[in-house]
């Protein structure tokens, strides 16, 4: 699970950025999600400015203490879903999709497309975010149909 975490999170976040993701494969087995993310983030053009942001690296830290497990994985859904009451998306103002909307949605998004329509009614900030995301995809989206 944690490789196919990893290798979701270098194509999403790659394509976004527009880098080659083949220039992370090594990454995928050597580091961890935080690392990983800190690694692309440094080749992007505006790398720099992404990780001197304090808000880009809670969410790379959330990335990284996603739990695998599904009691926990629902646990950290509600609070992620807490913190999207009043957004839509991580940062930024509006709809636009920053990186760490594009790391943490590669990490949550197994579990919640896993998840009972029960179960996800109790996030539907998450499933807004989702929402979000999914009209994002068209840009980047074959990367997670690649790995789920």
């Amino acid at each position: 699970m944690a490789q196919v975490r990893k290798q979701v999170i270098v194509s999403t976040l790659c394509k976004s950025l527009s880098l080659d993701p083949n220039n992370f494969s090594g990454d995928i087995e050597n580091c961890n999600v935080k690392s990983l993310c800190i690694n692309i983030l440094k080749s992007s053009k505006s790398g720099s400015l992404l990780l001197s942001n304090d808000e880009v690296m809670k969410w790379i830290e959330f990335a990284e203490s996603f739990p695998v497990d599904s009691a926990a994985c629902s646990e950290a859904l509600s609070g992620l879903n807490d913190d999207l009451v009043s957004k839509s998306v991580l940062l930024g103002n509006g709809l636009k999709v920053s990186e760490a909307d594009v790391i943490v949605y590669s990490v949550i998004h197994p579990s919640v497309v896993a998840m009972s329509k029960s179960d996800r009614q109790n996030i539907p900030h998450v499933f807004k975010m989702e929402w979000i995301m999914f009209r994002a995809r068209r840009i980047w989206g074959t990367c997670l149909r690649k790995f789920l």
